[in-house]
């Protein structure tokens, strides 16, 4: 076996070791972060519903998701992003899109019908990550983070990115 072989050979079993983990993570956290996710989409989604390979129109790069945004409320307590999360419930274009965990590759991202900006702000804390919404009609994503930090700093932060987005929320923000 020559050395072109050999790396082609490495290649696709590290391909198939990362599906491998990929199946496992989704089998063992993929039902607590489905039933998390819940009180944002609904109980008629399951495990099921939500797609590996269903990639959204715009991604949203999680290294940088203040930078990225058109808005961002970031480190606020649970009232203050409910308080939002209420308000952006109240002012959104079009409930239907598509819903998942920022950067999480093994559970992918579930087509909704509806979307409750405030369910959003409960899942992100029960998982402790962040839950991003892709509206169907409008270019853009909601995200609503939750990171356990020290005390004295509010675990909640709020992104939109989009600017139609952004405007259509203003007032929410503002209060």
């Amino acid at each position: 076996m020559d050395e072109s072989q050999k790396r082609e050979l490495r290649k696709r079993r590290s391909s198939l070791a990362a599906e491998a983990r990929a199946k496992q993570d989704r089998d063992i956290h993929g039902p607590r972060i489905v039933a998390a996710l819940i009180p944002a989409v609904g109980s008629r989604v399951t495990l099921a519903d939500f797609k590996p390979e269903f990639a959204p129109s715009v991604q949203v790069e999680s290294l940088r998701l203040k930078e990225a945004s058109d808005w961002a409320e970031v480190s606020v307590s649970k009232e203050r992003a409910a308080e939002i999360a209420a308000c952006m419930d109240k002012h959104i274009c079009s409930s239907e899109g598509a819903v998942g965990v920022l950067a999480n590759q093994y559970l992918g991202f579930c087509k909704v019908q509806s979307i409750s900006v405030k369910g959003m702000v409960d899942a992100a804390e029960t998982i402790e990550d962040t839950v991003v919404f892709y509206p169907r009609n409008m270019r853009g994503a909601i995200l609503v983070d939750c990171y356990r930090s020290p005390p004295g700093f509010p675990p909640f932060s709020l992104f939109v990115q989009g600017k139609d987005l952004a405007l259509r929320f203003a007032a929410c923000f503002e209060s």
